[in-house]
């Protein structure tokens, strides 16, 4: 039973990296059960149902227990280096991973692991409730802080005026997750025992039969990452189809291979992605955002105490170098110190780029100290104030959606108290990292009904765990004087893959499906929060538009199919910001 708690806490390093595993979440368990035997003791069914997730009760028991054996562990040996051969000897006997992932994964992890326990101050009950985001009880008071405000009182919130269809707009592209695999091999395995296929050295999985899943030339639903010429394919459509004037990059360039992962491999997948989008839109501007893959390991992002060798520094410095192509250098001065940063993209529009990896459950250098690191939500107050006094509007972007279950809820509720007081200043909200295409909807602190923004969550280009290769359009009232800067409608531009994969060769160019305008398409007024809240309320209780929604969230995946309990609990998704309010099926 001791080994079985040991092995707990370091092995969800690799589920932790992947977008199912979102607590208790829906997409977890549909996409699990429909494409994955589970590896674990307990055996978790491969069928068409979503299969309950386990108890909070057990899992923080167990997340308590493991603390303390590890830190009792540690006060009585020299070193880990015991500990991590149980660990590695636990995780091949109880077959949590294959034996290559087992070996790459636990040394990669251990040194952080160790030196995060022994210099936590929380107890094992403050560290698991963050681990696992209140489901352990209430925080303490040590780390259940405040960001303080500007003090400037709220003014009245302002109507948004609708622009009128004679007014200039601007094409916002948004692009997220693209998780290039450069050790991609058409005609491997795509259905392997490991985290991610589609390798020449993917083994076959027990049971499945040889020869049936193949990697495709293109891509491969749910199991792989992309090969590069898919980006390739999306930029060059980008740049003849869509001509948009910006493209927003909201992270996760390196690929799900967590296991192996390097500073040097992530290093020089950054170069090559800056080489790829100058050659392919070179008269585009982006703006970037880091992603939780970018860090090594997966989701390390140490805070600014930790010095040394486990400095991140290495990250922010290196992909400042690389961003500086598009973002100037006194605009990156932040970026080096949090990798955070803002851009005027005209003297009336300013966009925020946040480093959502300061509010990941995953991230565990929080356990040392989670309060508003680098003071990135004290920066961002000031920004939204100096916006609101000068009349600037603003768009706010970042990687990991603020109402996801990994997301610390202490930072999400002063994130999102935050931009509840800016609500006249901030036009928009636009987001990643869950690979689907979907939405979320803020809503007042005092008036609980009243929703006041939409966050933007972009499906992304990999098909890892998620459907086709995707982005979208965003039509975005234009520079003007007064403009709204409001989105106005949304395109959504898919891959048609498996055409794709009937034409095996680089001279082929794939078809991009299009749907032109998601406002008639959902058949919506508006895209404004409040028609967004109606809309939810329509698929609650019309199942043909639920169907339809859901074919657009999953990015058009064949033969996936749902439950009731999973419709309560995507609906639940679309209507939380604050993820101190858990979604339960």
């Amino acid at each position: 039973m001791q080994l079985l708690l040991a092995v707990f806490m370091c092995m969800c390093t690799v589920s932790l990296s992947l977008p199912r595993r979102e607590a208790a979440s829906f997409a977890k368990q549909l996409l699990i059960r429909r494409f994955e035997e589970e590896k674990t003791s307990s055996g978790r069914a491969n069928n068409n149902n979503v299969t309950q997730p386990s108890t909070s009760y057990a899992r923080c028991l167990l997340c308590k227990a493991t603390i303390s054996i590890v830190n009792e562990f540690l006060s009585k040996a020299k070193s880990g280096d015991n500990l991590v051969a149980i660990l590695k000897f636990g995780c091949k006997t109880l077959r949590i991973e294959t034996e290559a992932v087992c070996n790459g994964i636990i040394p990669l992890f251990k040194d952080m692991l160790f030196t995060v326990i022994s210099q936590s101050p929380l107890s094992p009950h403050d560290i698991c409730s963050i681990v696992f985001n209140n489901e352990c009880g209430e925080l303490t008071e040590k780390s259940n802080w405040t960001v303080a405000t500007s003090g400037v009182p709220k003014p009245p919130v302002k109507p948004i005026s609708v622009p009128s269809d004679s007014a200039p707009k601007l094409r916002i592209a948004h692009i997220t997750d693209t998780h290039v695999d450069y050790q991609y091999a058409p005609g491997s395995n795509a259905n392997c025992a490991d985290p991610l296929c589609c390798h020449t050295d993917s083994t076959q999985k027990k049971g499945s039969s040889v020869g049936a899943d193949n990697a495709g030339f293109w891509g491969t639903y749910v199991t792989c990452d992309i090969p590069e010429r898919t980006l390739i394919s999306a930029l060059k459509y980008i740049e003849k189809q869509v001509k948009p004037d910006y493209i927003y990059w909201t992270g996760d360039i390196i690929s799900h291979n967590v296991w192996q992962t390097t500073r040097e491999g992530n290093l020089r997948q950054f170069n090559r992605t800056l080489d790829v989008l100058r050659m392919y839109v070179p008269d585009v501007k982006v703006i970037p955002v880091i992603g939780n893959h970018e860090g090594v390991p997966v989701n390390s992002f140490p805070i600014p105490q930790i010095t040394g060798r486990f400095s991140v520094t290495w990250l922010y410095e290196s992909l400042a170098d690389v961003w500086s192509h598009y973002i100037p250098e006194q605009n990156l001065k932040t970026f080096r110190k949090g990798g955070f940063y803002s851009y005027d993209l005209s003297s009336t529009l300013r966009v925020i780029s946040l480093n959502m990896n300061y509010c990941n459950t995953y991230n565990w250098w929080l356990l040392i100290n989670s309060t508003d690191p680098t003071d990135q939500l004290k920066w961002l107050t000031n920004q939204l104030q100096e916006c609101e006094d000068k009349g600037i509007k603003v768009h706010v972007m970042g990687h990991i959606p603020p109402g996801q279950s990994d997301c610390l809820s202490v930072w999400s509720r002063n994130f999102n108290d935050i931009v509840n007081r800016y609500e006249n200043t901030i036009a928009g909200h636009f987001y990643g990292h869950t690979h689907f295409d979907e939405f979320a909807i803020f809503f007042d602190k005092e008036n609980t009904t009243r929703p006041f923004a939409t966050a933007y969550v972009a499906p992304s280009i990999t098909t890892f765990y998620s459907g086709k290769p995707t982005f979208r359009v965003y039509d975005v009232d234009g520079i003007y004087d007064n403009s709204t800067y409001q989105v106005l409608d949304i395109e959504t531009h898919s891959m048609n893959l498996e055409e794709a994969n009937r034409h095996p060769t680089d001279m082929y160019s794939p078809t991009w499906d299009v749907i032109p305008s998601i406002k008639q398409h959902y058949k919506l007024d508006s895209l404004r929060p409040e028609a967004w809240a109606k809309y939810v309320e329509r698929i609650r209780v019309d199942e043909g538009a639920f169907k339809d929604f859901f074919a657009m969230y999953m990015k058009q995946l064949p033969n996936i199919t749902y439950t009731e309990e999973d419709r309560k609990m995507l609906l639940c998704r679309l209507l939380r910001t604050r993820s101190e309010m858990p979604c339960q099926p």
